[in-house]
């Protein structure tokens, strides 16, 4: 007997987004992620957040809860976003950044990337 495949209800509901790895992705539940966003594999993105238009989600990056991705940022591989963050448009966040829950970033921000020890 074949084994049937489900599809996520995330792959039909974000229209013109472009996901590497759907199967290796975990979306949380009222999230929104904008079109022509990029999201990468090992992605865990928590639940009531949004991510902006074309955004790019690297690998092994976590967003909390309630968190708010403003339009054009990029979000480098294995960055922590805690909950309830709210992160400028236009913003880049290097490689292995935390940011800590409850931060606000009214303006475009860029962290370079923390390099590995």
């Amino acid at each position: 007997m074949a084994k049937k495949t489900k599809t996520s209800s995330a792959e039909t509901c974000f229209t013109g987004v472009e996901f590497y790895d759907m199967s290796k992705t975990s979306i949380g539940k009222n999230t929104k992620i904008g079109k022509g966003s990029v999201i990468f594999t090992n992605v865990i993105i928590g639940n009531n957040g949004s991510i902006g238009k074309n955004c790019k989600i690297c690998s092994g990056v976590i967003i909390g809860h309630y968190t708010k991705i403003g339009d054009n940022t990029v979000i480098s591989a294995e960055s922590i976003i805690g909950n309830d963050c709210s992160i400028e448009a236009l913003s880049h966040i290097g490689r292995h950044n935390t940011i800590r829950s409850g931060s606000v970033f009214n303006s475009p921000i860029i962290l370079n990337d923390i390099d590995d020890e």
